[in-house]
């Protein structure tokens, strides 16, 4: 009888290189810091009430600055390098300002929607002290000793973004730029008033 005669399989290289990729993209999710797939505001509420359904710009940016759901489901959690973006238009009027402070970077954006923020002539619109990009946003009406609609102390930059309507009863009518950097692009700012200073864009 004839010795029998055995066949040992070779793996094809190509099948290794396809299985070292795919170990190397399962790492590559285990080791990455989670990263938020985006924020939507779906009302013009200017609000931080919970479980209502309703995701306020407000709560938005609350859930940024401590990458967690304050809202509980209104709005997504926070985590990491965030994106507030609008599911319509909307005129917000906030009560008091929209404060950034997250340790991460955020992006507000109203791209493609009529989106108008205003402190409705009493509050300055927005306070940064993070690294933040507002784009394609109106900022209008505010109101403040220091930054009638702006008070920056971070990194801002304003891209396809108004801003106009400020008043500042010190210095800075449209933004107060204090140790911070501040960039505009393709942006307007118009018709800021300040009493004791520059009324557009003041840096300090």
């Amino acid at each position: 009888m004839a010795d029998p005669v055995l066949f040992h399989s070779r793996p094809r290289r190509g099948l290794i290189v396809l299985l070292a990729g795919l170990l190397i993209a399962a790492l590559a999710l285990i080791v990455a810091p989670a990263r938020a797939a985006g924020i939507v505001v779906n009302t013009a509420d200017d609000n931080t009430t919970a479980n209502d359904g309703l995701c306020t710009l407000r709560e938005a940016i609350v859930n940024a600055n401590g990458d967690f759901d304050n809202s509980l489901g209104d709005c997504a959690a926070g985590s990491g390098d965030d994106t507030i973006t609008f599911d319509g238009d909307y005129t917000i009027t906030v009560a008091s300002p929209l404060d950034v402070l997250s340790a991460d970077a955020l992006t507000i954006d109203g791209t493609g929607r009529a989106v108008t923020v205003s402190g409705g002539g009493t509050t300055t619109v927005l306070g940064n002290s993070s690294e933040l990009v507002v784009r394609g946003l109106t900022l209008r009406d505010g109101r403040a000793s220091y930054g009638g609609i702006i008070n920056n102390q971070g990194t801002l930059e304003l891209v396809e973004t108004v801003i106009t309507g400020g008043k500042a009863l010190a210095q800075g009518g449209g933004i107060w730029n204090t140790f911070a950097s501040l960039t505009i692009t393709d942006s307007t700012v118009h018709s800021n008033a300040a009493d004791d200073g520059v009324n557009g864009v003041e840096t300090a």
